[in-house]
């Protein structure tokens, strides 16, 4: 984990309006941005777009390790982890979830974090 400073690019001139109301939302809430337009953001940068928000609060990590780290932690709480785990099923039920496995088990659980990506367009509903 390291502190970095950060910029979010508008990708065309129709973006600009957006990203303006962004960066007057972050300004009101007090957090230390600074408006870039096409012309800062070249001689700055040496990036061609029409407009970006510099944030000088953001940070980057490696996610691999983080939620590694995340899920050690957690399981010395207690927490039980289903890693490569194919569900099939999921049922809501009083207490929360159950999810029926392939295996033929079924994990009952409070709640269900999805850490999958775009796979989960395979099994949620539009």
């Amino acid at each position: 984990f390291a502190m970095r400073p950060s910029l979010l690019l508008a990708r065309a001139q129709r973006d600009v309006p957006s990203l303006r109301r962004e960066f007057e939302g972050r300004r009101q809430a007090k957090l230390p941005v600074r408006w870039l337009d096409g012309a800062d953001l070249k001689a700055d940068y040496g990036i061609t777009r029409p407009a970006a928000i510099r944030s000088s609060i953001a940070a980057e990590c490696d996610p691999y390790l983080l939620a590694h780290r995340l899920f050690h932690a957690a399981s010395r709480r207690g927490l039980r982890i289903f890693d490569r785990t194919e569900c099939l099923k999921y049922r809501s039920t009083r207490g929360g979830i159950t999810a029926s496995t392939s295996r033929g088990f079924n994990i009952r659980a409070r709640s269900i974090f999805f850490a999958t990506g775009y796979e989960t367009q395979d099994f949620f509903p539009r």
